[in-house]
C-alpha cells in the first residue's frame, strides 16, 4: 500500500491533506493522501507504568463506514492513566487518548454524513441511530458501538489501524486521540459548528460531557433543589455548572484538597467542604446541613467507599445518587436491601447520558452562546512533546485539564487507592514516587521524542482520590450484625441471617 508522509507545520489551520479550490472558497477536496497510508507522529505507550515515547506511526485509510480524522487537540484524563497502569501485555503497544478534536481527512464508503473539512469530535461510545436503543431517550448505550473498554481492533474487520513497522499498534476506547491522525467507527464521530474553537470544545468529548450532561438527562434538578458533589474535578465541576445553570440553591462540592475550592465556587458551588476537617462520617455532616439530606448526590470520583457516603447523604423518600466514577476495584456496593426501601435511589451513567452524534453538538452550540464554560476548565499547556510531564501532573493533582494542540480530555474516574502499586504511606490521591518516579521526557530516554512537534497538551487532571476510604460505618452483609447501633432490632436481624445463611446451606 502507498505511503504519504505528512510533515509538521508551524501552523495548523488546516490539515495538509485538504486543499480548497477557487481561490481558498468553495469546499474542501481530499488531497494526495485520501486512500493512502499516512506516517505521522503518536504517543506510544509500550507497556504498563512505562513513559510514553513519541513515534513515527502508520496510519491505514478507513475501512467501508470509517472515519480518518487529523486531530488538533486533545487532553489527558484519568482513564487513559488507569489503562496505562494495566499490568496486560497484550494490550501494548497502543494508542491512548480519548478526548480530541479536529478535522475529517477522509472517509471510508457508505459514508454520507460526513466529508473531508468538517470539524468534528471523537468520543468512545457511539451511536449508530438505528437500533432500538439510539432511538430510546432512556439510553445512550448504542446496541453494536457501545463502550467497549477491552476493544483494541477496528469493529469492521478485527483489525488495527496503527502500526510501526508493519507490527500493529492497538486502539483505545475507539479513538486513540494521542495520534496526529487517527482511524474511528462512523458512529464514533460528531460533526459540530466549524467556527467552534477546537482547542476548547476538544474537552466535550469526555469530562465536561459526562457532568454536566448527567445534570440535564438524568436529574430534575430545577429551582430550589439541594445538591452534593462529591470530587471537585472536571466532572464534579461541570456537574455543579449544570447544576447551578438549573437553578439549584444549594451546591455542596465536597473535596479533601482546599486549593480546588476558590475555582469550585466560581462554577456554581455555593459550600465547599473538607471531610479531613470532621470528626463524623461526612454524610452525617451533609445531612446536617441540608437539613436530612440534599435531593441529589454525584459521586465524581470512582471509589465505592465514597459512593456509600453520597447515597447517604441524600434525603430518604427522594433522594437520587448520580454514579459518575469508575471504581477499577473489584471491590462491590455495600448497602442492605432496607437502605433502597427508604425511598433513597442510585443511577449511572457513560458520558452523562450523553448521544455523542446527536447530543455533542448541541453542547458545542451551548459553549458557542456563553450558556457552557469550557475554558476554565483548562490549566496547563503543553506541546506534545511533553505527555509524560502530563502524566506527572495528573498524578499530582495539580491541574484540572491538560491541553495540548492535539490533546486534550477526561472522562471516568478511578480511585488511585485501588491501583496496584499504592504506597499506603504516601498521600492520598497520589501514586508512591517509589514505585512511580516521573515520568518526564527530561529523564527518560525518548530517542523519537521531537521538541518542536505541533501539538500542544492541554492537561486537566480529574478529581484524585478524596481519602475517604475509611468510612467509619461502611457496612457490608456479613458486617452489618457487629453494629448494633445501626438497626434497633439487633437481635431479629441476627435471626434472619442465621435462617438464611442455614437456607443457602441447604
Amino acid at each position: 500500500m502507498e505511503t504519504e508522509h505528512v510533515k509538521q507545520t508551524d501552523s495548523l489551520p488546516l490539515p495538509e491533506s485538504f486543499q480548497s479550490k477557487d481561490n481558498g472558497e468553495g469546499p474542501l477536496l481530499p488531497a494526495e493522501t485520501a486512500g493512502k497510508t499516512i506516517t505521522c507522529k503518536a504517543a506510544v505507550a509500550w507497556g504498563a507504568k512505562r513513559a510514553l515515547v513519541i513515534e513515527e506511526v502508520q496510519v491505514d485509510p478507513p475501512n467501508t463506514m470509517e472515519v480518518r480524522i487529523k486531530i488538533t487537540h486533545t487532553s489527558l484524563c484519568h482513564t487513559d492513566l488507569s489503562f496505562w497502569m494495566v499490568e496486560e501485555e497484550s494490550t501494548f503497544p497502543r494508542i491512548l487518548g480519548h478526548e480530541g478534536a479536529g478535522i475529517v481527512e477522509s472517509v471510508g464508503e457508505g459514508i454520507t454524513d460526513l466529508m473531508p473539512g468538517d470539524h468534528v469530535i471523537p468520543f468512545f461510545t457511539g451511536e449508530c441511530g438505528n437500533c432500538v436503543f439510539c432511538k430510546s431517550k432512556k439510553t445512550n448505550q448504542c446496541e453494536k458501538f457501545k463502550i467497549d473498554l477491552t476493544r483494541r481492533l477496528m469493529r469492521s474487520d478485527e483489525k488495527t489501524r496503527f502500526s510501526i513497522g508493519g507490527k500493529p499498534v492497538y486502539h483505545f476506547m475507539a479513538t486513540s486521540t494521542f495520534s496526529e491522525y487517527t482511524v474511528v467507527d462512523y458512529a464514533c464521530v460528531a460533526k459540530i459548528d466549524p467556527e467552534a474553537p477546537l482547542d476548547k470544545v476538544c474537552l466535550l468529548g469526555c469530562g465536561i460531557a459526562t457532568g454536566f450532561g448527567a445534570v440535564m438527562n438524568l436529574t430534575e434538578i430545577g429551582q430550589g433543589s439541594t445538591v452534593a458533589v462529591f470530587g471537585l474535578g472536571t466532572v464534579g465541576l461541570a456537574v455543579a455548572q449544570g447544576a447551578s445553570l438549573r437553578g439549584a440553591s444549594t451546591i455542596i462540592g465536597i473535596d479533601t484538597n482546599p486549593h480546588k475550592f476558590t475555582k469550585a465556587k466560581a462554577m456554581g458551588v455555593t459550600e465547599c467542604i473538607n471531610p479531613k476537617e470532621y470528626e463524623k462520617p461526612i454524610q452525617d455532616v451533609i445531612r446536617d446541613m441540608s437539613n436530612g439530606g440534599v435531593d441529589y448526590s454525584f459521586e465524581c470520583i470512582g471509589n465505592t467507599d465514597v459512593l456509600y457516603q453520597a447515597f447517604f447523604s441524600t434525603n430518604e423518600p427522594l433522594g437520587l445518587t448520580v454514579l459518575l466514577g469508575l471504581d477499577t476495584s473489584p471491590r462491590k456496593i455495600c448497602l442492605h436491601p432496607l437502605d433502597l426501601f427508604s425511598g433513597r435511589r442510585i443511577v449511572a451513567s457513560i458520558l452523562g447520558g450523553v448521544k455523542g452524534k446527536s447530543q455533542l453538538p448541541q453542547l458545542v452550540d451551548k459553549f458557542m452562546h456563553k450558556e457552557l464554560d469550557v475554558e476554565e476548565f483548562i490549566t496547563h499547556t503543553l506541546p506534545f512533546s511533553e505527555v509524560n510531564k502530563a502524566f506527572d501532573l495528573l498524578l499530582e493533582g495539580n491541574c484540572l485539564r491538560l491541553s495540548r494542540n492535539g490533546l486534550i480530555g477526561d472522562c471516568f474516574e478511578y480511585s488511585p487507592t485501588d491501583m496496584p502499586h499504592i504506597d499506603s504511606e504516601t498521600k492520598p490521591g497520589l501514586l508512591s514516587k517509589e514505585v512511580m518516579p516521573t515520568f518526564s521526557p527530561i529523564n527518560q530516554s525518548s530517542k523519537n521524542c521531537t521538541q518542536n512537534s505541533e501539538f500542544e497538551i492541554d492537561v486537566s487532571c480529574e478529581e484524585d482520590d478524596m481519602g475517604m476510604s475509611e468510612v467509619d460505618d461502611m457496612l457490608c452483609w456479613d458486617e452489618v450484625f457487629t453494629k448494633e447501633t445501626q438497626f434497633p432490632d439487633y437481635n431479629g436481624l441476627l435471626e434472619m441471617s442465621e435462617m438464611a445463611k442455614s437456607l443457602e446451606s441447604n
